[in-house]
């Protein structure tokens, strides 16, 4: 295949809405080909950096007659990714269900950027909208990025006594084969105590920064060998966040975390699977953080509050805790009871007596075998499927030794039964939780039921 070629000839067909101004540079080397087999390693080449600017869902190359002698033409064929419209019912950490729309226009105004917006509500309290801008390339370059504008409010109530209000941006810039992740992200926070009704919110509530402004780089790493597999039966994945808040506000911290899963396929003819996964993380304040301490080591500063790790519930991949509700695990603050005639004796009595406050460092793992339900899942299919599993997992309030030494010691421990169904999205399931080990202040929700998606970072 060495044969020499005197030019080669490009021909786009397909292209609708975008210009063929905004992909004519990433075919410039299959033009420049002198030799037979450089062209087809460039046309090979062109394909796959087409297909990379994720606009278009195929692109090929088909070899035509060229218009001289030792001459040939590629029609470079397209696909266009159409705007895509959604609306889906979702379900979050603690099992409340809730609806989702989004409206997503690839190749903006005929360049290679996207637009999507997307808006959704949880009850009455918990709502988010978003806009989010795509560029394919930076600069000439093949780094995937966004620029994403958010508001957001939601309602921890019942777990934290607070409601926060989130205003902010955020850019991202990955690498090509989208394993690395640089992220900024500049957000303005108002934390709202609950003040009124029966159960108030704690002093470590009440004494958190009510609006902090929180500016942070983070940087997240991938490697998933598992993939969107709706039952994956072998593979392992890790993911590494690490993130630095202070680069202007008054959020000053360090935080990171790391998700790990394993699966192996323990028997071909009953297709069970055993899936292991575990987490761990770890935050500290820096000088200026934004929540004094006021229960323990009163000499430092705290983490503020809506940085810190929760665990808990079924619906957060990796720290999971079945058996236990979702975000009320772990260290707390006594809560204000009102006095009569606010409150009537019986509902003091009933109210919750404590705000689950989150800590600064966290591990969680668990251990599910699953096999498919008798009669309704197929060996080797994705139907239904029942599995049992064994889960393990604490939340520390500082990072110090004394609280690392007691961690095993007072670690939460539970089994559960239940059923999962695969789906696109992730792998809904109901189950049954029972509490092995806890303490006296988490709170327990043995029916559970959650759509559960991996992603990195603990909550």
């Amino acid at each position: 295949m060495q044969a020499e070629v005197n030019g080669v000839y490009v021909n786009f067909v397909g292209l609708r809405r975008i210009s063929y101004k905004c992909v004519e540079k990433e075919v410039e080397g299959i033009k420049n080909a002198k030799r037979l087999d450089r062209a087809f390693e460039e046309i090979h080449r062109s394909v796959t950096r087409l297909k990379a600017l994720g606009v278009f869902t195929d692109v090929s190359a088909h070899l035509t007659g060229g218009v001289g002698p030792n001459s040939m033409g590629v029609n470079m064929i397209f696909e266009e990714k159409l705007p895509k419209r959604e609306f889906s019912i979702r379900i979050d950490e603690s099992g409340r269900p809730g609806i989702e729309g989004s409206f997503s226009q690839p190749a903006f105004l005929g360049n290679l950027q996207g637009l999507e917006l997307s808006a959704g509500a949880m009850g009455r309290q918990d709502t988010e909208l978003q806009a989010q801008w795509s560029f394919p390339k930076i600069l000439g370059r093949h780094f995937p990025s966004d620029l994403r504008f958010f508001v957001t409010h939601r309602d921890f109530s019942v777990p934290s006594s607070f409601k926060e209000a989130l205003k902010g941006a955020a850019f991202s810039l990955r690498s090509p084969d989208r394993a690395h992740t640089f992220t900024y992200t500049a957000v303005l926070r108002d934390l709202l105590p609950v003040t009124g009704g029966v159960r108030r919110a704690s002093n470590e509530v009440l004494h958190s920064r009510m609006r902090t402004a929180k500016s942070a780089l983070t940087y997240a790493y991938v490697r998933d060998r598992i993939g969107k597999v709706p039952v994956p039966r072998e593979g392992s994945f890790i993911g590494l966040k690490a993130e630095v808040a202070g680069l202007g506000g008054d959020a000053r911290h360090l935080k990171a975390s790391a998700d790990v899963e394993r699966v192996w396929l323990l028997s071909n003819e009953l297709d069970m699977v055993l899936n292991l996964t575990g987490s761990l993380g770890a935050a500290v304040p820096l000088k200026g953080a934004g929540a004094p301490a006021i229960s323990a080591a009163p000499d430092r500063e705290r983490v503020h509050l809506q940085d810190r790790f929760f665990i808990g519930g079924v619906s957060s991949y990796f720290t999971a805790l079945r058996g236990f509700a979702s975000r009320r695990v772990g260290p707390t603050s006594q809560c204000r009871i009102a006095e009569e005639p606010e409150s009537t004796h019986a509902e003091r009595i009933k109210a919750k007596r404590f705000d689950h406050v989150g800590g600064e460092a966290f591990a969680a793992a668990t251990a599910t075998v699953s096999a498919p339900l008798p009669y309704l899942g197929s060996v080797g299919g994705s139907g239904p499927r029942m599995f049992v599993s064994a889960s393990a997992g604490n939340v520390l309030p500082q990072l110090n030794r004394d609280n690392v030494r007691a961690f095993l010691p007072s670690a939460r421990v539970s089994l559960g039964v239940g059923i999962s169904m695969p789906l696109p999205v992730g792998t809904f399931e109901f189950s049954y939780g029972l509490p092995l080990k806890a303490s006296s202040s988490d709170d327990k929700d043995n029916w559970q039921f959650a759509l559960r998606v991996r992603s990195i970072g603990g909550d």
